[in-house]
């Protein structure tokens, strides 16, 4: 059915970030986290921000707050992942988001609609962006490889840590280089690190930022950084 929701939730990200994510109208934007920092509602949030209809695939419906025309609908219960495509390639106009416990059927049904030229966000379980990309490129088709040379747009990576009675955030956002494209479309390997860097800092550089601003303990950030030794570099 359809959902009119009235409250915008606020995706937390600098606008360093939010800007180019923002020009991105077609193609794969993934949404990257460990368990519980934050995915879910990153994505709600950069969603409710289109200003276009909103279908959804989640398992379970866990997105409370998407803005305008949105058709949200629950694996299995109202839907099995075939008869979603189906639906999503109806509305060719509208923004596709998937937040699905099988992280390889999402992104394969993900790849499939933003290579047909659909603007699909779609979560993933992953430390870094560099690791989230590492994953999907491993993927076990020649063709979905080639479709996500084709058809990625960007990966964004989060944390949100707990820090007493808040959270301190953190993201990183991997803009794909012609030269990555390349690389994913006539390589089985994984793609060198040289080609997996960041838009601006890191994870690692704002974990470390908010240790040296006093916002977080040394002992927290190390539990989340991707390489916690970092954290004995000079200041």
């Amino acid at each position: 059915s359809i959902r009119t929701h009235f409250v915008t939730p606020q995706p937390g990200l600098p606008p360093e970030l939010l800007e180019p994510l923002s020009r991105v109208t077609r193609g794969l934007v993934v949404v990257a986290s460990p368990a519980g920092q934050g995915r879910s509602t990153t994505q709600t949030a950069l969603l409710s921000q289109r200003a276009l209809e909103v279908v959804t695939l989640e398992e379970p419906v866990a997105w409370p707050a998407l803005r305008g025309a949105v058709r949200q609908v629950e694996l299995h219960t109202d839907s099995s992942l075939a008869a979603f495509a189906v639906t999503a390639r109806t509305l060719p106009n509208a923004v596709v988001g998937l937040d699905l416990v099988d992280d390889d059927a999402a992104a394969h049904l993900a790849l499939e609609l933003a290579s047909e030229g659909q603007l699909v966000f779609v979560t993933q379980r992953g430390l870094s962006a560099a690791a989230t990309l590492h994953k999907l490129a491993a993927l076990d088709s020649k063709r979905a490889r080639r479709r996500l040379s084709e058809s990625l747009s960007a990966v964004l990576s989060l944390r949100l840590v707990p820090n007493g009675e808040r959270f301190v955030h953190a993201a990183e956002l991997l803009l794909p280089t012609e030269a990555l494209r390349r690389h994913l479309r006539g390589n089985e390997t994984p793609p060198p690190p040289v080609l997996l860097e960041p838009e601006g800092l890191s994870l690692d550089d704002r974990l470390l930022a908010a240790v040296r601003r006093g916002d977080l303990s040394a002992e927290l950030a190390a539990r989340w950084m991707v390489d916690a030794r970092r954290l004995s570099e000079p200041q």
